[in-house]
């Protein structure tokens, strides 16, 4: 996989696309992509107070070339980008397919208001209207958050067979 092609992939980063901090972005390869609009199958991991890893099982959020997680502003996760904006996402395939493909992303946490939701990519219960309804409130009241993923490192961790 080449993560710095710019053929077919989207490039992730701040404002000003170059960097985030003193880490450079990289460029999000096409088998993330076509991964997102497949599932929204992911974990998030943070780094808590000690030190030590903590892995949240998450529905992932794409939209217009951006990773981002929805969460309680006084929850664990956002707590820990909060303190260490170290993070790593990783994205699965759909129940459905071989558990295949696998691929982490490593970067830095931005923590925003919730405001409006990115519309969910891929298959996935569908959301009762009152559900729709809650969570639109709740990004409204201040309760949610969005933490986006500014990447610095894209991996497979798993490949499909006979590659």
């Amino acid at each position: 996989m080449t993560i710095d092609s710019t053929t077919d992939s989207t490039t992730f980063g701040a404002s000003d696309g170059a960097s985030v901090g003193n880490t450079e972005l990289v460029t999000l390869p096409a088998e993330l992509s076509d991964l997102l609009q497949r599932s929204n199958r992911s974990f998030l991991v943070t780094q808590r107070a000690d030190g030590s890893p903590t892995a949240h099982p998450m529905t992932a959020l794409s939209q217009h070339g951006r990773l981002m997680f929805n969460t309680y502003r006084s929850s664990a996760k956002a707590r820990n980008v909060a303190r260490d904006a170290r993070m790593s996402a990783v994205y699965f395939p759909p129940y459905d397919e071989p558990p295949h493909g696998v691929l982490a992303v490593s970067g830095r946490g931005e923590i925003s208001g919730a405001g409006k939701l990115p519309q969910r990519r891929g298959p996935g219960p569908a959301m009762s209207d009152s559900v729709a309804r809650r969570a639109k409130e709740w990004g409204q009241s201040g309760k949610r958050v969005m933490i986006e993923i500014h990447p610095h490192r894209v991996r497979p961790l798993a490949s499909p067979r006979g590659r």
